[in-house]
């Protein structure tokens, strides 16, 4: 992911579809200069809303694993409006999965088959 104002890289944010079961997981890093700026709350919004506008309805959805003691990234996920779904040990350290809700239905109209540009109000239609 890049800033804006400068192209600079400050992370990534990746999908990867049936990496937990046939569900999509979001993965994040942010070099450590760019915590607390709000870019990967922006990009992990942005993310997991495109990977669920190709989730067909009634597929699991979206999920992201961190570590049980990472903090930060677990208020991230749950900023977002992840729900904690299990725990369990992995690579020799407590993890935690979190889930995404399910978008709300798409009602048909011109609204819904809009570009999300042309929808957005102008005010950070990308992410929080």
């Amino acid at each position: 992911m890049a800033r804006r104002s400068d192209e600079a890289v400050v992370g990534l944010v990746s999908l990867t579809a049936g990496a937990r079961g046939d569900r999509t997981e979001v993965s994040y890093q942010l070099l450590t200069e760019h915590w607390g700026r709000g870019y990967a709350r922006e990009a992990v919004a942005a993310a997991v809303s495109w990977a669920q506008d190709g989730v067909p309805s009634g597929a699991p959805g979206v999920v992201a694993l961190t570590q049980e003691a990472n903090r930060r990234s677990r208020r991230l996920l749950e900023a977002l409006g992840a729900a904690l779904v299990d725990r369990f040990v992995e690579w020799d350290e407590a993890q935690v999965l979190y889930a995404f809700p399910s978008p709300p239905a798409r009602r048909a109209g011109p609204a819904a088959t809009r570009p999300a540009a042309a929808a957005a109000d102008g005010h950070g239609a990308a992410g929080p």
